[in-house]
């Protein structure tokens, strides 16, 4: 955080990195955008489910990251709706997220 007159800066850039190291993901591709534009997430669209638990892990750590990165958080808000019940192309968005970061 930096705080001048009449200003304050706060940023999560160490959070992003350390995010990126827990989930394994500090070498990924980078992408320009969050979501791929058009793409529907489904509640049963077959796709292999995944474990809750590590799912909802990365959930929450990205709701946390909204407070300051507003550019995720429709992204978020998103891909929380399936958190009781994820499944592999769930996965795959949460991943995107992480790589647009």
């Amino acid at each position: 955080m930096k705080q001048s007159l009449g200003k304050i800066f706060i940023s999560q850039q160490k959070y992003v990195i350390d995010l990126l190291k827990k989930f394994n993901m500090s070498e990924c591709k980078l992408v320009i955008s969050p979501m791929i534009a058009n793409k529907k997430l489904q509640q049963n669209d077959g796709a292999a489910k995944i474990n809750s638990k590590h799912f909802k892990s990365f959930v929450g750590s990205l709701i946390y990251l909204t407070n300051s990165r507003l550019d995720i958080l429709f992204s978020v808000s998103i891909i929380s709706i399936f958190i009781e019940n994820p499944n592999k192309l769930d996965f795959a968005a949460i991943k995107r997220i992480l790589r647009y970061l």
